[in-house]
């Protein structure tokens, strides 16, 4: 598995992966059946190469029965059905998910086979058995293809509510003989995750996957891919919009027809703030040199304008630039091989963000979106994994070199 930025794939992510390809941002794509259509990434995927970028399909088996968006146009919606249903597959019936988990993958030249898996929940050990099950598939088809196999360690919330049920979860998808993880990790309903004791716990499951000396490919990731990064991740998938920011099972459920932004003024990803700030209306009140210090110009941000008149910017341009903003920040971070290193780089730029954050507060500006919120309790919980699991990140460093 290439080191660096995924893009993960959600609505109108084609060819906005492709832009950003282009332009030098990436090394990878995680292909949506949710979202694209079998014919379309069969359209899409030699484009990708062209960029010297792998391909990987994400078989989003999260919710057993699901068939939202273009998932029943998949070759994979056969073997869709209840986890009891699944489990009372034949060994027959496995050979053949093996069959067109080969199939769907030699089509997308994909690099790896990321192995189907319900959502890890505590006190299912049904579910357990049936990842198990689905992970063989995924591993005669990966073997017959010749790439490696991905073990999907995706958890819900109720694996994830406290380190004993963290812990359970995570043996049973690393029991598995993958070659390496694709990891999501669902977090309490919020726009980026705030609680230190649940950051932590994000944390310490990246950590204790990354420990398996196995790459870990992040997804989901979003602005947390700051964190997955400083604790082990190989690869982050990032997407532009808000819904791709963290893992959340609702993308797997019939929608309520409720929703949109509306006419919701653009959000401008900082990453010394690393949060968003309306624009202009937040511009307009910063003082010019502490909103100085906030810019960070891509190729998307021509026109933001930092002083009176404010030039209009789509909502579109700003996403790009957020993808674009992340990308280039976590590839530049990524350099650094040190895993003790890396946390020291991201607890400086949190703390950074936090005194930046408070000398805009200070003049009166609360920012939008709760998007001052989160960075502090990040860099409490990444000073928690420096005390609490030394030897993790020794044996991290010790495989590092």
């Amino acid at each position: 598995m290439r080191r660096g930025v995924w893009h993960q794939f959600g609505d109108r992510s084609q060819r906005l992966a492709l832009e950003q390809l282009e332009n030098g941002n990436g090394v990878g794509v995680i292909i949506s059946p949710r979202d694209l259509s079998l014919e379309r990434a069969r359209e899409y995927a030699p484009q990708y190469a062209r960029y010297d970028a792998e391909v990987l399909l994400d078989p989003q088996f999260f919710l057993p029965e699901a068939s939202v968006g273009l998932l029943p146009s998949w070759p994979m919606k056969d073997y869709r059905a209840s986890v009891s249903a699944q489990n009372a597959l034949s060994d027959q019936e496995i050979g053949h998910l093996a069959s067109v988990l080969e199939s769907v993958n030699r089509d997308l030249n994909t690099s790896a086979v990321i192995s189907p898996a319900v959502l890890y929940q505590a006190g299912r050990s049904d579910i357990q058995d049936l990842n198990a099950r689905l992970f063989r598939a995924a591993k005669l088809a990966a073997d017959t293809i010749g790439v490696p196999v991905l073990g999907s360690a995706v958890l819900a919330r109720s694996a994830t509510s406290s380190l004993n049920t963290l812990e359970t979860s995570l043996s049973a998808a690393t029991s598995l003989p993958a070659d390496g993880w694709y990891f999501a990790f669902e977090f309490n309903p919020a726009r980026i995750p705030h609680d230190q004791d649940e950051v932590y716990r994000f944390c310490y499951g990246a950590l204790k996957l990354a420990c398996s000396g196995k790459p870990v490919l992040h997804g989901y990731a979003g602005p947390v891919g700051l964190l997955s990064l400083a604790t082990g991740a190989t690869g982050i998938g990032i997407g532009h919009s808000q819904n791709l920011w963290g893992f959340s099972p609702e993308r797997w459920q019939p929608s309520s027809g409720t929703g949109g932004g509306g006419n919701a003024p653009p959000r401008y990803f900082s990453p010394e703030l690393w949060g968003t700030i309306v624009y202009p209306d937040e511009f307009a009140r910063i003082e010019s040199d502490v909103l100085s210090r906030v810019v960070f110009q891509t190729q998307y941000s021509g026109q933001v304008s930092t002083n009176d008149p404010f030039l209009s910017w789509s909502r579109w341009n700003a996403n790009k630039h957020l993808v674009a903003s992340i990308g280039r920040t976590l590839t530049d971070l990524g350099e650094e091989r040190s895993i003790r290193a890396l946390i020291s780089t991201c607890r400086s730029r949190l703390q950074a963000s936090v005194a930046l954050h408070s000398q805009i507060y200070s003049a009166g500006i609360e920012l939008a979106d709760d998007t001052a919120r989160y960075q502090a309790a990040w860099d409490v919980a990444l000073a928690r994994v420096e005390t609490e699991n030394g030897n993790d990140l020794d044996l991290i460093e010790l495989m590092s070199t």
